[in-house]
């Protein structure tokens, strides 16, 4: 996935536009994704549903939804994210996921 370009609204609200080729290879593990996503500066966040796996990337404040290795494969030696949902959350969502104590 690449994000191809970001698009701040008059209203505040921020959209994503974003290229994704077709992956072949194998599902990731969840250790292989939590380790590409730790290198490129984005945190774990607990999920309490319990059903996806998310990243927050606090210097760009932005949430990375369903990490999962459904979503990232690896080929040649590199995780290939893909079907990860991009979002900013709003302050209902950052006060649910406790992203800033």
């Amino acid at each position: 996935m690449k994000i191809t370009a970001v698009v701040a609204w008059a209203d505040g609200g921020v959209s994503f536009a974003i290229s994704q080729p077709q992956y072949h290879g194998e599902p990731a593990s969840e250790r292989e994704i939590e380790r590409y996503f730790a290198s490129a500066s984005w945190t774990p966040i607990s999920d309490p549903g319990g059903q996806h796996a998310l990243f927050y990337h606090y210097a760009f404040e932005t949430l990375a939804i369903d990490a999962l290795p459904r979503n990232c494969y690896l080929k040649d030696g590199g995780l290939l994210p893909f079907d990860v949902i991009l979002c900013r959350p709003d302050e209902e969502l950052e006060t649910y996921l406790k992203l800033y104590p």
